[in-house]
């Protein structure tokens, strides 16, 4: 039900012509994860550039140090993606990506591939929401291939021009970071 409210009130909103979406930009970010077993904390720092109108590739690094236990976690990841403009103040996006994770245990080591389809939509002239459905395929070095299906949920609030506080929210983790467009 929840999925149906958030889907009519982006078409409500995206009905109003406020949108200059930049997928330029540098993001940081403090992120908290809060697992099925175990909970973590760390940054995250992200770049996006665009090849033409359409097109734009996207890399980062994440750092977390898990509470529970003596382990650090290092993610790379990179991917390339497309946005559509569906209205004045909406775009439609898709995004395929590649994360590798480095927690120090060899056996543990983790590639996930996955793709991300999502509408990202500006609500007011200053507030923006990004609703995103994830599909992964993740590996270790000791386990077979597993497929999952996730959610996203972001906003942005435009503190200037080329500044943006923002929140995002998935399946296990709360993030809280500024970008910055250029």
């Amino acid at each position: 039900m929840k999925k149906i409210i958030i889907a009519v009130l982006t078409f409500l909103f995206s009905l109003h012509s406020y949108a200059d979406f930049s997928y330029n930009y540098f993001q940081i970010a403090h992120v908290s994860l809060d697992g099925n077993q175990l909970t973590a904390k760390g940054e995250s720092l992200n770049v996006s550039i665009e090849l033409n109108e359409n097109l734009y590739i996207l890399a980062g690094h994440e750092s977390t140090d898990y509470n529970d236990v003596d382990r650090k976690t290092d993610l790379i990841n990179f991917g390339i993606g497309a946005h559509f403009p569906v209205s004045g103040n909406t775009d439609f996006f898709g995004l395929i990506k590649c994360i590798k994770e480095d927690d120090g245990l060899s056996d543990r080591n983790m590639k996930q591939y996955g793709s991300h389809l999502g509408i990202r939509s500006k609500i007011t002239k200053k507030i923006e929401i990004m609703i995103t459905a994830i599909w992964a395929i993740q590996k270790t070095e000791s386990t077979n291939a597993t497929s999952d299906m996730g959610w996203d949920l972001s906003g942005a609030f435009d503190l200037t021009d080329s500044l943006q506080a923002l929140v995002n929210v998935d399946d296990d983790s709360t993030a809280f970071g500024l970008r910055l467009n250029f």
